[in-house]
């Protein structure tokens, strides 16, 4: 009996959740009195405590958002990954602070849309004897093997510079079966394309605004800061 009762909460909290996150996208009174509160809790750090704790606070918000959409949307992870990838300096050059470990997020959002894919059965049925047995994929399934291997190297003089490189390389490795799992179509292949041609329109126009014009000021305080 009481299990019983622990799995019918179970399943109206989850069917309340999606709901509210997913068919409604907060557009129900709950949504609007969690939006408020955090508009007026942000406000309140902002002015009263520390600016620099409200923006930690909105970017922890906004990471946690980013991670339901690459989860619930793997198509959108897929495009922001690639996104991201040509603007990861943009944030350090604007905040000027030092160095912002901004690479890492490609990959953590590879990974994070790799569980999206990994969960929906229209993309994992892509998978299967053909991807494993293609060329591509057994030369990459083979070089993580060696770098797994390498774990074992005892003239290795770090374990930290071995992970990190291999996370690196986990990391293409994931983007490249999501690619494999989304780009499934010519369709889906000229929304690729049209889309590296419009973000690769934006980098050649701000490359010559920098140099017809100079860089901004922001830029140039980045760049003078050594």
């Amino acid at each position: 009996m009481e299990r019983n009762t622990k799995y019918k909460a179970s399943a109206a909290l989850q069917e309340w959740a999606r709901y509210n996150f997913v068919t409604r996208k907060l557009d129900t009174a709950f949504g609007w009195v969690l939006l408020v509160s955090l508009a007026i809790g942000i406000s309140y750090l902002t002015v009263v405590v520390d600016i620099k704790v409200a923006a930690a606070v909105v970017g922890g918000l906004a990471g946690l958002l980013l991670m339901l959409l690459c989860l619930l949307y793997p198509k959108f992870g897929l495009y922001f990954t690639v996104f991201i990838s040509m603007f990861v300096t943009l944030p350090e050059k604007i905040l000027n602070t030092g160095v912002i470990p901004m690479g890492l997020i490609p990959e953590y959002v590879s990974y994070i849309t790799l569980i999206g894919v990994i969960v929906k059965q229209k993309y994992r049925k892509e998978i299967s004897n053909r991807f494993w047995s293609h060329g591509i994929t057994i030369c990459l399934v083979l070089l993580l093997m060696y770098y797994l291997l390498e774990f074992f190297n005892p003239a290795m003089i770090g374990k930290l510079g071995w992970f990190n490189y291999v996370r690196k390389q986990g990391s293409l490795f994931a983007f490249f079966y999501i690619s494999y799992c989304i780009i499934n179509s010519r369709k889906a292949v000229n929304q690729m394309v049209n889309f590296w041609i419009w973000i690769s329109i934006i980098e050649a126009l701000y490359a010559c605004k920098q140099q017809w014009f100079g860089l901004f000021d922001f830029e140039t305080r980045w760049l003078m800061n050594d």
